[in-house]
């Protein structure tokens, strides 16, 4: 399980990484010099609505602009089916009894099965899609003058609209299910059913904090976004020497967020 978790970590990282090595194809030399000299002048060489401007820029340079367009709508299918997997295998380190069940008990993968099929993972591309749609809005918002406050609101209205959206897909998941014969048949009951099932999935106690948190994971993007800036303009001289931060900043940039983004991936899985 140690060997796992030391991979884990880094594969985590890398899918934060992943989203600034992608997205810096969106910036223009001219942008590229410009994060370099801001990342070079210190943390308060940029004020937030400048980084949160580098940040839709990373996006839309990953994404592209239209959240309606194909590039977007397949950027997004691929990242839900990519962290799908990924925490699906978080889950099987995190609890081995679970995953050598698996194994040798055919009625708990026909179990498992069913809550990883084509209907769950097309709820869940679905979810993850107005997600990230919902990020892009929230990196725009970023860009009005408020500072600490605008900051604080806009992460919150980042957290809770995604629940929402999670919980609605909840709702229609468990009625569906109701509708089929699951819980009794009983609307009522299915809907009890989602608090207990979201607090689980919070705390990575069900299957659920597979599609919970891979709807999260642009918010991972942009929270590690936020935390590498300061920590990464404060090492630009050390990072320059041995990186090519003139050239390639975002990339520069997304390593502090990957090294960040693996410590909190392994301090949570050691909490949870």
């Amino acid at each position: 399980m140690v060997l796992w978790l030391a991979v884990a970590g880094p594969l985590f990282g890398a899918g934060v990484l992943a989203f600034f090595w992608l997205g810096e194809a969106g910036l223009s030399p001219g942008e590229r010099r410009d994060l370099a000299r801001r990342l070079s002048g210190g943390p308060a060489a940029a004020s937030l609505a400048e980084r949160a401007q580098v940040f839709g820029r990373l996006f839309d340079g990953l994404f592209g602009i239209d959240a309606l367009r194909w590039r977007f709508l397949l950027g997004a299918g691929l990242t839900s089916l990519l962290a799908v997997a990924f925490f699906f295998a978080t889950f099987l380190i995190r609890y081995p009894v679970f995953a050598d069940s698996l194994v040798g008990d055919s009625f708990q993968r026909l179990a498992v099965g069913r809550q990883l099929g084509p209907a769950p993972l097309l709820l869940s591309a679905v979810v993850d899609f107005l997600c990230l749609a919902w990020c892009r809005e929230i990196a725009s918002q970023l860009r009005r003058p408020g500072g600490r406050a605008q900051l604080a609101g806009c992460l919150l209205k980042d957290l809770g609209v995604k629940l929402v959206i999670f919980l609605l897909a909840m709702a229609l998941l468990f009625l569906t299910l109701a509708g089929e014969g699951g819980f009794g048949g009983d609307s009522a009951t299915a809907l009890r059913a989602i608090p207990p099932t979201l607090l689980a999935a919070a705390g990575f106690r069900g299957l659920g904090a597979v599609y919970l948190y891979a709807a999260l994971l642009s918010s991972f993007w942009l929270w590690s976004f936020l935390l590498a800036w300061p920590l990464a303009a404060r090492a630009a001289g050390a990072l320059a020497r041995h990186l090519p931060l003139e050239s390639h900043p975002a990339r520069v940039l997304g390593l502090v967020a990957a090294a960040l983004a693996t410590l909190a991936y392994w301090l949570a899985l050691a909490a949870s």
